[in-house]
């Protein structure tokens, strides 16, 4: 927009006004040049509001390529139309390429506004200059300005859905006449009025630009804003001016493709759609710099849960994120309630393990899955390993858990694979080899509490009869092996005498039990034995392996 593009705060004012509506999608839409390749931050106040991406352009941009300037997502275009002269004498022209522009623009589906550089001292100048835009927009037929404006683009005039700016701003140079003039905030004021009244009686809409401290010192900004929006000029990536604005020119080096010079970039506001959604944005509450929940243009000073911004979601408690917070939270995103992993008050969405003061969890792409119980590999407290999780949480007991790779002994929550025993769970007592329950055990093991009968890894408590390991053939009772007892049990293959528990094999006697005295041989009771036997000095007489005699 600029004329001198030396001056690096223009003080300007312009006359604007705009009609606003919803993209075809009716969704509000971003500004993804501004915020993407020129890292603007909006204040808070417009979070809300659907915004779009344009340029202001004059000739000096040269020819334009509007379809790669639409292209490279712009979406609206300010095109100087003329200005007025800053000498003494004032002379107005008009923009040389303006109507070209102004065709290339709308051709490529890019909304159109025009502005006037204007140098008014007087009312009276500034309706003049209101009125030139006028005859420039429709020049009369058989004249030299008709000619040399192709007519003009007064048949494009339904087209033209932005505003007709007043550029009223300070002369790149101190001798110019609007600095000579020493006209005051209240002359300035009018004469931005009358600009205002002329535009908008042939049917346009108009408003007011200037730069931040132009809108503070030279105009009435609150006066002028009960008739027309304001457009900011502020060359920053996050403007402080606390003052309305419905533009707001960011910068003065801009680089779109289509245009060889440096352009003027441009955010619109398009208010009437306020969302009432949270945002996560960088901005100053109460003197502090931060990170703020904001909501409709306002920090939410009492709000606590989770809010997204384009760097994650947060974690904000008292309307503030503190980036202290680490744990596990609960709170709802986007539309999923849940609890979830935070580290540094950002949601961290990776799986694995996550601590709050109810315990630790398991989290699956950053939420607690309470449908979990399994043995899991991760970290908790410090310590790398598998952990037993039931219904989403760690449990540090002991016990017998399963995972996909099978069932584990775990001590104080974790997989101990340095154990060989037997180990309890809800289902009974397992043999444990090297942490892993042993499906394939049937044998004779101990723990703690003795020597235990297992089938098929399992202690059966059902079980009274003699069971073998590489220790030899014992006698269970109730599925233990009982070293005291002293007597005949009985076996898969027969009966046999045990001492101390233990089958002995080397034993040659009579044992007696309930059923009578029996001739015992190799440890086992001959009952294919008929006849008589001599042991310690005594004869018997043996029937079917028992003494009859």
């Amino acid at each position: 927009m600029k004329l001198f593009r030396g001056l690096k705060r223009s003080v300007i004012a312009f006359v604007i006004c705009a009609v606003v509506m919803l993209n075809e999608t009716g969704v509000l839409a971003a500004c993804p040049v501004a915020e993407k390749q020129y890292k603007v931050q909006h204040a808070p106040k417009y979070l809300g509001v659907e915004k779009l991406d344009g340029i202001d352009v004059s000739e000096h941009q040269g020819d334009i390529d509007w379809a790669k300037v639409k292209k490279a997502g712009i979406d609206f275009a300010f095109i100087r139309i003329g200005g007025r002269g800053w000498g003494s004498s004032g002379n107005m022209y008009f923009d040389s390429n303006f109507v070209q522009n102004v065709k290339g623009a709308l051709a490529n589906n890019i909304q159109v506004g025009l502005y006037f550089y204007s140098q008014a001292l007087t009312v009276e100048e500034a309706k003049a200059e209101a009125q030139r835009v006028l005859t420039y927009m429709n020049p009369q037929k058989g004249t030299d300005l008709y000619n040399q404006l192709k007519g003009g683009i007064w048949q494009y005039r339904n087209q033209i859905t932005l505003p007709i700016v007043m550029d009223y701003e300070y002369s790149p140079s101190y001798a110019g006449r609007f600095v000579a003039g020493k006209i005051s905030k209240e002359q300035a004021t009018r004469n931005a009025e009358a600009f205002i009244g002329e535009i908008k009686a042939a049917g346009f809409d108009a408003c007011v630009y200037g730069s931040a401290c132009f809108l503070e010192d030279q105009l009435d900004v609150n006066k002028l804003y009960n008739t027309s929006a304001i457009w900011l000029a502020h060359f920053t990536d996050y403007t402080d001016y606390e003052g309305e604005y419905t533009w707001w020119q960011y910068s003065e080096r801009g680089h779109v493709d289509g245009i060889e010079e440096n352009v003027d970039m441009d955010i619109w506001y398009k208010k009437e759609k306020i969302d009432t959604e949270y945002h996560c944005v960088k901005t100053t509450y109460n003197g502090k710099t931060g990170w703020y929940c904001v909501r409709e243009g306002k920090v939410v000073a009492d709000f606590k849960g989770f809010v997204e911004n384009e760097h994650g979601w947060w974690y904000i408690v008292n309307g503030e994120v503190d980036f202290n917070h680490t744990g596990v939270y609960k709170g709802t995103l986007g539309n999923t309630e849940g609890w979830w992993n935070v580290k540094g008050s950002k949601v961290c969405f990776s799986t694995g393990f996550a601590e709050n003061e109810n315990g630790w969890w398991y989290c699956i792409n950053g939420k607690v899955d309470f449908s979990v119980s399994n043995v899991i590999k991760g970290t908790v407290n410090g310590q790398s390993g598998w952990w037993t999780v039931r219904g989403g949480k760690v449990y540090f007991d002991n016990t017998v858990a399963k995972n996909e790779n099978g069932w584990w002994y775990c001590k104080q929550g974790k997989v101990d694979f340095s154990y060989t025993g037997i180990a309890k769970n809800q289902y009974g007592w397992w043999r444990i080899e090297g942490g892993k329950v042993n499906f394939n055990s049937n044998t004779i093991a101990k723990n703690e509490h003795g020597w235990w009968y297992l089938k098929n890894g399992k202690v059966d408590f059902s079980f009274n009869g003699i069971a073998q390991n590489e220790n030899g053939y014992w006698y269970c009772r109730g599925g233990k092996v009982d070293f005291n007892f002293n007597g005949l049990a009985k076996g898969n293959y027969g009966w046999w005498y045990c001492r101390g528990g233990r089958v002995d094999f080397n034993f040659r006697g009579i044992v007696g039990n309930q059923y009578g005295d029996w001739y015992v041989e190799g440890g086992k009771v001959m009952f294919d034995y008929n006849g008589y036997v001599t042991v310690s000095g005594n004869t018997y007489y043996i029937r079917g392996g028992r003494v009859t005699e």
